[in-house]
């Protein structure tokens, strides 16, 4: 993670009456977070076709889930080896702030404005790229006199190759552009 930001403020007294504050300020967030195994692909080399698709975002070895018991869990994904990733965040904020004073008599009025300019860039990890499939126990069941489906094993499933449920992945999400401004003014008479 680096994070950066600056700031720098000026104030000027313009006449005996007249007092301006300008500020303006810059802030950088930056998150990466990349598994084990980034550039690889095991799943390709292991024959899995349309798993690690890239030598990044979708690198490295899938998530396997396979139910029963005892139940398997090995990969990387957030349910095993507590790596929910890759994750990429980029977000950056400009800022410039003006506050003018103005007396008159007893009498000040103050009066400014807030500029803000956003970018923002999340490219999302609620599911591990490379893959997280899993292999459940209700596919190699047996069905028994009756009609009733004996429930099978999580095993059985994965040795026959058999995923049950593979979430799908996301894209990376195009670049966030947001501005955002506000003026005010009021007005403020000593002992009122």
């Amino acid at each position: 993670m680096i994070n950066r930001s600056l700031a720098v403020g000026y104030n000027r007294t313009l006449s005996p009456t007249l007092l301006t504050e300008i500020r303006f300020g810059y802030m950088r967030y930056r998150v990466n977070v990349l598994p084990n195994g980034l550039g690889t692909s095991p799943a390709k080399d292991a024959g899995i076709p349309n798993l690690n698709k890239d030598d990044f975002y979708t690198s490295g070895m899938p998530y396997f889930n396979i139910t029963g018991d005892p139940g398997i869990r090995l990969g990387y994904a957030l349910g095993v080896n507590q790596c929910n990733c890759p994750l990429a965040q980029r977000e950056q904020q400009y800022q410039f702030v003006n506050n003018t004073t103005k007396i008159v008599g007893n009498h000040s009025y103050k009066f400014g404005a807030d500029i803000r300019y956003a970018l923002q860039l999340r490219v999302p990890s609620d599911n591990h790229r490379s893959g997280e499939l899993t292999f459940a126990n209700g596919y190699t069941g047996e069905v028994v006199q009756g009609g009733a489906v004996q429930k099978g094993l999580g095993l059985a499933s994965f040795l026959l190759g058999d995923v049950t449920d593979l979430p799908g992945t996301s894209a990376p999400a195009p670049t966030r552009k947001s501005g955002k401004s506000a003026c005010f003014g009021m007005a403020r008479t000593p002992g009122a």
